[in-house]
């Protein structure tokens, strides 16, 4: 196929090239990640460590799966490298330009000052709009990177909107991890949930709290 032969051209020693024909998958995916990445950023920023990070980005990488699915994507593409691949890079690398957003905006800097003095682009940032914009139309619920277009747009302060998403109503999801070692009799929804948000809040909370 052509899409195969074209990337072949790019393959050498030192660069693999995936091919996909999913183009909606690999347009969403690596556009909403740098949302993600903002997200992440400002964690560290607050002085909140890996694990809230880790937080962030997993269930930020749902909101995408839910909303690259509602387009008409495929899932094994966000779980590959144009999806999970991106997202951890740009959430985690130290070279992210959305990732530095949102560590700025952490510390207390205001997002003019900090755009105006990046001298690059930081696609994240109008993205968050037009994401939200197209969570609407495909009703996909997406608190995180609501959250995210909230902040920038000044609609409201980071530290509220990290009180927002912990108050989130507390969902049943028990982890093939849990399920292993957890008697049946307390794999409650309320009880998982809350050993999962303590495991989260207290072994990760910021540094000065």
């Amino acid at each position: 196929m052509h899409f195969i032969s074209v990337g072949g051209y790019f393959q050498s020693d030192r660069v693999r090239v995936y091919t996909s024909t999913d183009v909606i998958g690999v347009e969403v995916g690596g556009a909403l990640k740098n949302i993600y990445a903002i997200a992440a950023g400002s964690a560290q920023g607050l002085g909140f460590g890996l694990n809230t990070a880790a937080f962030l980005v997993t269930r930020g990488c749902s909101e995408m799966k839910k909303l690259a699915l509602a387009r008409g994507a495929k899932e094994s593409t966000l779980a590959g490298l144009s999806g999970i691949g991106d997202l951890m890079l740009t959430c985690f690398g130290p070279a992210s330009r959305n990732r530095t957003v949102g560590v700025r905006l952490g510390k207390g800097e205001k997002l003019d000052d900090i755009l105006s003095s990046m001298g690059e682009v930081a696609e994240g940032v109008p993205t968050a709009a037009a994401a939200i914009k197209m969570a609407k139309q495909y009703n996909v619920e997406v608190p995180i990177a609501s959250a995210v277009a909230d902040i920038l747009a000044g609609r409201a302060q980071l530290m509220e909107r990290v009180a927002s998403l912990l108050s989130l109503p507390l969902r049943y999801v028990v982890p093939v991890s849990l399920r292993s070692i957890l008697p049946r009799a307390v794999q409650s929804p309320l009880l998982i949930s809350f050993l999962c948000a303590l495991c989260v809040v207290l072994t990760d909370s910021p540094e000065d709290a």
